[in-house]
């Protein structure tokens, strides 16, 4: 507790809590499948109260914990949790509907935070293809 992965780094606590894809829990700490429940249904709650008062878009502020496991959970495209590891002040946009969240409680992660900052990491195949196919586009107006 209260340590950062670069001092856990290397403890073998931490190294077989990683290998073991976080399903090994620290001493007197939480199941991670229990955390993700917890988190997943504190989302829910904010997706439906946003629904409710037709609120388009809002930021939420957290933990990498938090937002490693919800991307880790909810996430399309589908990494490892260590995968969606940020530093602080950093993070994603999603895209949210109805459709992804109500049937599958997923969302579409879309652009790294702060803005142009770690794209080719995040981005899914034709996110890609659409960006290449828009720098081609702009070299024949030239």
């Amino acid at each position: 507790e209260n340590k950062t992965m670069q001092e856990l780094d290397g403890t073998q606590k931490f190294v077989d809590w990683v290998q073991s894809n976080q399903e090994i829990t620290p001493d007197g700490g939480e199941k991670m499948s229990d955390f993700k429940t917890r988190v997943i249904a504190g989302l829910d709650l904010i997706i439906r109260d946003m629904m409710k008062d037709k609120v388009s878009e809002a930021a939420l502020i957290t933990h990498s914990g938090v937002m490693m496991s919800l991307l880790d959970s909810c996430g399309i495209p589908k990494r490892l949790p260590l995968e969606w590891a940020v530093e602080s002040g950093k993070g994603y946009t999603l895209m949210i509907n109805a459709a992804l969240w109500g049937g599958h409680q997923s969302f579409e992660v879309f652009t790294p935070i702060p803005y142009g900052t770690d794209t080719q990491n995040v981005m899914i195949d034709y996110q890609r293809d659409f960006i290449e196919e828009l720098d081609t586009d702009d070299e024949l107006y030239e």
